[in-house]
């Protein structure tokens, strides 16, 4: 059998890979070229994203400059451009005519090259192809990949081990081939997920400075003549295809908050977390994360990496004689695994109460109890000085590459707690990835540090490797060894398996809708605008399936969905809930846009319908192109005439000496002083979502004769009162209403949209003689309400 397993090499192993990923993803081998996996949100993006990359590389067009989010530029850069992904897709695209089919093959492809790369890494480091069969299995199907089925960048990591395997043996040959490839994998995994290029850079330095000191090669020329000069070429590579991105985010104001990154970190109940379709595991631990914390990383995983660690080389001082201490030392454990037992209970029962011999016994939270149970962890170490002793002399007695990888697993599952670390959203400490946000390049703008989970797999699956091929080294017999894998490889399968795997009909070729074919024949520099548009920031993800469609008819949007999303667009978005009106026809003639989709069926179809019966009331604004049996209206919008004898408003003077000034307000009253400082720098204010009621009340130090009020936003061009009305008053007890917002938004144009510095709240009203002024807010909303500097004008 060896010598059959010698002769066809991987060829076993790769056969293997290849039928597993077609029965883990079933059915979509059957629905290759009209379905995706998961949903019509993200996936969807990434059709169109691949579809679009490839027609700007054929036509030679600007690269950044999208056909979504109209009138923003440079839109392609709100997030990850894949090119490697797109130079996968490509051919398959343009030969099929179906960037659907190319996504799914990708799809497919990402879980062959994953198993394939983590099989090539452990077969160098644990010399056992059994070790490195199921390293591949553990790596390439676990549980954190099908949580991500709808993001195909992230399913993309089969470039990390395969560099580190040349990196490994590049540290054993100093070979310019093996840093080569280690180089041109870690590009490629950059060029695949701009997330996972961050975390890797991090752990390949990790990586370097443990095996410079562990090798000494900090005094071999050689070494840093060679890892110099593609550390250089690699990092001018990168400045070329991040300064794009480093540009636009910088103009855009695009930072991922502290606030927002904690939010999505993994907690500590999170590693139990599996996706609710899960076979064997969903409806027990379906519930204890999101997709972006389910990380679950299994059974087999732990169970090997504990016999790696229990079965190292021990030294001779490892077994102390057995003595009344050591015996308190064992109960000590005992009691310890039982503590343990005891939280985790709390976690998943979400706490419990019962009443023995007339004793109350009460645990709600799980934070406090392991807070305990870690303080008495590290008292076991600290006081049982023959523990630390022997972890000293096994720790020399492992291997550097194992060491390593243990020290890849500490890391990333600290990592991925984020920057506090919490169990059930309660707080125990504070955590690592803090530093990273504030010190390195690039961290301020991701979001999730629960990815990195993939390097916590990536330790798991090579530390499994070394753990299955010693206990195989205890086995006598073949059959027993064939046994243990088997059942071990199936045991992994079974825990992640989500079967049949969730998937979404996608309408493509002559299924497209008719409508789309009325966008077609428009001219080609027509804008579109999609409506209902989503209803909120959370639910953005709706807006996939326009630019979808985007690359049949071709034409520019308002609609998008990116990492991030545009003040501009948001604004349009909102403004949009009040269509049809006149400001709204205005706000789009403003922004160019030249037809109107309004859908009465699908998402928000209640919304649709009455966008649809409110448009007679406006027949001089819009026309109807078409009208479709599948509840869509076409409307084009008329150019507006300027009106004979527009008188053009009178230039205001600011009013006041702001110095004099004094405020009031519900919120925040102490620092309602930075609203009028003379400083774009600072500013008032709520510090909380908008509540109808909210009120900022400004004394102006005598009566002015005012006839506008604005309020700069700047540096925060969404948090402007979404509804309010203006108030004025002479002696501070009577007020008349000056001014009334039902529904408010700045003005914006194509023009302005990316200039901040225009984004401001302008309240014109009849000329008033006023010693104090007054805005009361009407309407509730999620952002804050914030006045960089507040003017009045006469």
């Amino acid at each position: 059998m060896k010598q059959t397993v010698r002769w066809l090499g991987p060829v076993p192993a790769l056969v293997l890979f290849a039928l597993l990923t077609v029965g883990m993803t079933w059915p979509l081998v059957l629905h290759l070229d009209d379905h995706i996996p998961s949903d019509l949100g993200d996936p969807l993006y990434t059709v169109w994203l691949l579809g679009r990359n490839a027609r700007a590389w054929e036509d030679g067009s600007s690269f950044g400059q999208a056909n979504i989010f109209y009138p923003h530029r440079d839109t392609v850069y709100y997030g990850d451009v894949l090119p490697v992904q797109t130079a996968l897709a490509w051919p398959i695209g343009r030969l099929s005519g179906n960037f659907v089919l190319a996504y799914n093959l990708l799809f497919l492809l990402s879980f062959f090259l994953c198993a394939v790369g983590m099989y090539a890494l452990v077969r160098h480091l644990a010399r056992s192809w059994t070790a490195a069969l199921l390293s591949g299995l553990i790596f390439a199907f676990c549980v954190f990949r099908f949580a991500h089925s709808a993001h195909l960048e992230l399913l993309f990591f089969a470039w990390i081990p395969l560099g580190l395997l040349y990196l490994h043996r590049f540290f054993d040959s100093l070979a310019w081939s093996d840093l080569l490839a280690a180089a041109l994998f870690y590009m490629l995994q950059v060029g695949s997920c701009a997330y996972y290029g961050e975390f890797l850079t991090v752990f390949v330095a990790v990586f370097f400075i443990f095996f410079i000191f562990q090798k000494r090669l900090y005094r071999e020329p050689r070494f840093w003549l060679r890892a110099g000069i593609v550390a250089a070429v690699c990092a001018g590579v990168l400045a070329w295809y991040f300064l794009p991105y480093i540009r636009l985010h910088r103009a855009m104001h695009f930072v991922r908050p502290m606030w927002e990154v904690e939010h999505f970190s993994a907690q500590l109940q999170n590693f139990l977390a599996v996706p609710e379709g899960n076979l064997l595991w969903g409806r027990l631990l379906g519930r204890l994360g999101n997709p972006e914390t389910q990380i679950y990383p299994g059974l087999v995983p732990i169970f090997l990496t504990l016999v790696w660690w229990f079965t190292r080389p021990r030294p001779a001082t490892d077994r102390p004689a057995e003595n009344k201490k050591r015996r308190l030392f064992r109960l000590w454990d005992i009691l310890n695994v039982v503590w343990f037992a005891v939280v985790l209970a709390i976690g998943l029962s979400g706490g419990f109460q019962f009443v023995v011999a007339g004793l109350k016994v009460s645990a709600r939270h799980a934070g406090k109890p392991l807070v305990g149970l870690l303080a008495c962890l590290a008292l076991r170490i600290i006081v049982d000085k023959a523990v630390r002793r022997r972890w000293k002399a096994s720790f020399a007695a492992v291997m550097p590459a194992e060491r390593l990888y243990g020290l890849f697993l500490v890391l990333s599952w600290i990592l991925c707690l984020g920057p506090v670390i919490k169990i059930f959203g309660r707080k125990l400490a504070p955590g690592l990835y803090g530093l990273l946000y504030d010190w390195l390049p690039g961290f301020k703008t991701l979001r999730v540090p629960a990815r990195f989970a993939v390097l916590m797999m990536l330790a798991l699956a090579a530390l499994s490797g070394w753990g299955l091929a010693r206990l195989e080294a205890r086995l006598r017999g073949r059959a027993w060894r064939a046994a243990l894998t088997a059942g071990l490889c199936l045991l992994v399968l079974a825990e992640s398996a989500m079967l049949p795997l969730p998937l979404a009909p996608v309408r493509v070729g002559r299924y497209i809708p008719s409508v789309y074919s009325a966008v077609k024949d428009m001219p080609s520099r027509t804008v579109l605008i999609e409506l209902p548009m989503p209803a909120s920031d959370g639910e953005e993800f709706h807006e996939s399936l326009p630019m979808y469609y985007s690359l049949f008819h071709r034409k520019r949007i308002v609609n998008g969905y990116n990492g991030y999303a545009p003040p501009g667009y948001r604004i349009v978005r909102e403004a949009m809930e009040d269509f049809p009106s006149a400001a709204t026809f205005d706000l789009l003639r403003k922004i160019e846009v030249d037809a109107v989709l309004v859908h009465t069926r699908g998402y928000r179809d209640d919304r649709g319908k009455r966008a649809v019966l409110d448009m007679s009331a406006f027949p001089s604004e819009v026309e109807l192109v078409t009208r479709t049996a599948e509840g869509d209206h076409l409307y084009g919008i008329r150019a507006k005439a300027p009106e004979m004898g527009e008188v053009q408003p009178a230039r205001l003077a600011v009013r006041g000496d702001p110095r004099r000034w004094r405020a009031f307000s519900n919120r925040n009253p102490q620092l309602t002083g930075l609203a009028f400082d003379g400083r774009q720098a600072t500013a008032w204010t709520t510090g909380y979502p908008q509540f109808s009621g909210d009120s900022f009340e400004v004394d102006l130090a005598g009566e002015l004769e005012v006839e506008r009020l604005e309020m700069d936003l700047n540096g925060d061009p969404l948090d402007f009162p979404r509804g309010f009305t203006v108030e004025g008053s002479s002696d501070g007890r009577s007020w008349r209403r000056l001014a009334e917002r039902r529904m408010y938004w700045p003005e914006i144009s194509a023009r302005t949209v990316e200039d901040f510095s225009s984004y401001k709240v302008v309240v014109p009203f009849e000329r008033q003689r006023v010693s104090r002024l007054r805005i009361t807010l009407t309407r509730n909303h999620p952002r804050h309400w914030t006045i960089r500097e507040l003017r009045c004008l006469g």
